[in-house]
């Protein structure tokens, strides 16, 4: 007797959810904001505050982080958590290291101590 596996529920993939909404609405309305917000957060740091950046885009990263977890908590839909956290905080990461390096490799660095 050939058993077949049961065919995956609504909810079981990251970013599926049980509903008319769609697993792509809950990818737009908790991942994709995150990645907009830190590309803003960029272009101001970089334009009003280039010569501190590299104070500020940490600072910026730590905001994305927060507004990720509040995203996901806004969300009713529990399976797939993680992944879209993961996601949220992994596209922020990737958004900021391209400027942060470039902020360290071009801009004179404040010496400490001497």
């Amino acid at each position: 007797m050939s058993e077949s596996l049961p065919k995956p529920e609504s909810g079981d993939r990251p970013f599926d959810v049980a509903g008319a909404s769609g697993p792509r609405r809950v990818l737009w309305q908790t991942v994709v904001p995150v990645w907009l917000f830190t590309i803003a957060q960029v272009v101001v740091i970089l334009v009003f505050t280039a010569a501190t950046a590299g104070i500020w885009l940490p600072i910026a990263f730590g905001l994305a982080t927060l507004l990720a977890f509040m995203l996901q908590l806004a969300v009713p839909t529990t399976p797939g958590h993680v992944a879209r956290l993961g996601w949220a905080i992994g596209g922020s990461f990737v958004v900021l290291a391209i400027p942060t390096a470039a902020v360290f490799l071009t801009v004179p660095q404040v010496q400490i101590g001497g």
